[in-house]
């Protein structure tokens, strides 16, 4: 049994018998992706988009290279648009587990950022934060859509589970904090004035360690995540260049 999120980026390989203008460039950003230059494929694949703007795979895999450049915002809304004209049901699965993946990425790289916002200052203004699980609640609403068009999914299935039960741990945490904070003010409003910097000092120093506490989960289940994805990129990429070598020895088209 998996016991980790999948984040498996699908590429889609170009092997077509008819001749597009498209083509060649798509098979250019997919050989720069098996070589690790995503900057060159993202490029390609628009280039491709030029020629073509509703080629599927061009579009399917810019996302995929804006991905890889950690631009997880630009490919979410590159997926998202491809998702609002796509009408097959296969591909949709692909482009909203994909979708998830880029939202779960969002959601460490966030909650990383976060940490280190906690080590420069001391007091932070709640109100005028975004919810910090934004990210992750989007992420299961868009393995439910993949798994709405592809009920056999077993990866996008699994990523749902794990990112939900994320999820509901760390709103658990929130609401336990949430009620922690409540009572800390309530009793504050009893205290006498001339102990209230100090106790407001402590309350604050115990709040920032909780904080960490909380963070600390994301941060761990970031690093296992990252390892797996590692693993499937390394495997995903010696297939691209497989593909590569196979595609130099044919007619270009």
């Amino acid at each position: 049994m998996k016991t980790q999120i999948i984040i498996a980026f699908l590429i889609l390989n170009v092997a077509s018998t008819y001749s597009q203008h498209e083509r060649p460039l798509i098979r250019e950003g997919n050989q720069n992706y098996a070589s690790k230059v995503f900057g060159n494929a993202e490029v390609a694949y628009r280039k491709a988009l030029e020629e073509k703007q509703d080629s599927y795979e061009a579009q399917f895999n810019l996302g995929n290279a804006l991905y890889k450049q950690d631009k997880y915002e630009k490919a979410e809304s590159e997926l998202t648009r491809l998702a609002e004209k796509e009408r097959d049901k296969t591909k949709l699965a692909q482009i909203y587990y994909n979708i998830g993946n880029t939202q779960i990425k969002s959601f460490f790289l966030q909650s990383k950022q976060k940490n280190q916002q906690m080590q420069m200052q001391t007091q932070q203004d709640s109100s005028q934060q975004s919810d910090p699980l934004e990210p992750l609640k989007k992420s299961v609403e868009s393995y439910k859509k993949s798994l709405r068009n592809n009920p056999l999914d077993e990866e996008a299935r699994h990523n749902l589970v794990l990112a939900q039960k994320l999820l509901n741990n760390l709103q658990n945490q929130q609401q336990k904090q949430q009620n922690k904070d409540d009572k800390q003010n309530k009793d504050d409003k009893n205290k006498d004035k001339k102990d209230s910097k100090d106790q407001k000092e402590k309350e604050q120093k115990e709040k920032n360690e909780q904080q960490k506490q909380q963070q600390s989960i994301a941060k761990e289940d970031a690093q296992r995540l990252l390892d797996k994805l590692q693993n499937d990129e390394k495997q995903l990429q010696e297939k691209l260049k497989k593909q590569a070598i196979r595609t130099t020895t044919t007619k270009a088209w």
